[in-house]
């Protein structure tokens, strides 16, 4: 995320002296792995996002766990 967020001139910037709405960008980028490129949302990482470790599920799209892991019932809480 960080490279992301360095990548834009002004963001880079911002970083010398942040202030809340930086902050709350920089948290909602760590979360959905998503970042603003111009005014444009760009992704960053998918498998990466804290989303997924905060919903306890991994990231559509890759493995749940070993092989056949699909079939079984979820663990409830």
């Amino acid at each position: 995320m960080l490279k992301a967020l360095l990548a834009t001139p002004s963001t880079a910037a911002k970083l010398a002296q942040p202030d809340a709405a930086f902050e709350r960008e920089i948290i909602t980028a760590w979360y959905t792995g998503t970042h603003d490129v111009r005014g444009e949302r760009q992704v960053a990482t998918h498998t990466g996002a804290l989303k997924w470790r905060s919903l306890g599920i991994p990231a559509p799209g890759q493995c749940a766990g070993r092989f056949g892991a699909w079939s079984q019932r979820p663990a409830t809480r």
